[in-house]
């Protein structure tokens, strides 16, 4: 009887505890998370954000720097992070991220979050963060392997220290510096070759999309290229298909302004239909004259069916149409716009026709 008391006595006591330190960790202020993330800050100060930098992710939803503080030890970044279109609930996580004077990851903290599957987030231990990350250097590059079970957040914290470094790198200098432009790295891994950033005419306008990025140089057999980062606009024909807009990496050889490669940069959907390269091939070596050759082009679109049965990670809507039609699907037609604006983006500011 005294046994099953005592035990009764400590089952009661670690509940007590856990729900203690439940309301703890739920109690955690912005001052808690600091302190975390970068041990022993002193004189810290919050910072006025020096620009709105975002990165594109993996899954096609962009991630953010919230809220930024500067203490004697260094930095603390707080990286909002948007991981949810593999599902409907749209996750958030807050991540907080120290750096040293010198670039040093000094903590990674998980702050507020808004996540369907807390189950997962709990495997993500705050040892598996400082076993992950502390002590590197800071690199908008840096990967770290995924917690087993909670692949999605894992890969939701990755991204925020990715945008984090990011931004330390171009607004602080800090970190690995030379990697600040990023996408001029992912130019070259997708086409080797050596290129600048030029400036985007703010006042392009397009129905079809916008241009992120835009950049020229010349490839690795000497062909001078223009390259265009393009996001599509489009009304999905489908309303149920909450799909992200894809974004492009589109080259065209200025010799004979012509399309000659592209890849997507970021962009997910919920239909069964990869863009193949000979989907994208079929872009390919057509002249660029008004900027409207794309216009009702449909080598590129996938429409080999009147519909299929959409498809997504959480079976959550198994039965719901595409609504494809011969015309092209929603993802085919959407990829066109991005092909559309960047012919149009090419004529109307980079090279005009003579």
């Amino acid at each position: 009887m005294k046994k099953t008391i005592q035990m009764l006595l400590g089952l009661v006591c670690a509940v007590l505890l856990a729900v203690c330190a439940a309301t703890a960790e739920e109690a955690r202020t912005e001052s808690d998370y600091v302190q975390l993330a970068l041990p022993g800050a002193s004189s810290v100060k919050k910072q006025s954000l020096k620009s709105k930098y975002r990165t594109f992710d993996g899954l096609g939803v962009d991630n953010e720097v919230v809220a930024v503080w500067k203490a004697a030890q260094g930095y603390v970044f707080q990286t909002r992070v948007h991981y949810g279109t593999e599902f409907y609930e749209d996750p958030v996580m807050d991540v907080y991220v120290g750096l040293d004077k010198e670039g040093l990851i000094t903590g990674v903290v998980i702050g507020d979050t808004k996540d369907h599957t807390a189950s997962f987030l709990g495997l993500i231990t705050q040892e598996a963060l400082d076993a992950a990350y502390i002590g590197r250097l800071a690199s908008s590059t840096l990967t770290a392997d995924a917690v087993s079970g909670a692949t999605f957040s894992s890969d939701a914290a990755l991204y925020g220290v990715q945008t984090a470094c990011y931004y330390a790198a171009n607004v602080f200098r800090l970190g690995e510096r030379e990697v600040q432009d990023i996408q001029l790295k992912k130019l070259a891994q997708a086409l080797p070759g050596e290129y600048e950033k030029l400036d985007v005419d703010p006042a392009f306008v397009s129905d079809t999309g916008t241009v992120q990025y835009a950049a020229r140089g010349v490839d690795s057999e000497g062909n001078a290229l223009y390259a265009i980062v393009t996001q599509a606009i489009f009304t999905p024909k489908n309303p149920e298909n909450n799909m992200a807009m894809p974004t492009y990496q589109i080259f065209i050889r200025a010799s004979d302004r012509a399309v000659c490669h592209a890849n997507m940069l970021a962009g997910h959907f919920y239909e069964a239909f990869p863009m193949t390269d000979e989907k994208l091939a079929a872009y390919y070596g057509i002249p660029l004259r008004t900027g409207e050759e794309f216009d009702f082009f449909a080598e590129g679109l996938i429409s080999d069916a009147p519909e299929y049965v959409l498809t997504s990670a959480t079976n959550a809507f198994a039965d719901t149409r595409t609504g494809a039609t011969p015309e092209g699907n929603d993802t085919s037609l959407s990829v066109r716009n991005c092909f559309i604006t960047a012919a149009q983006y090419f004529v109307r500011v980079l090279a005009p026709a003579e």
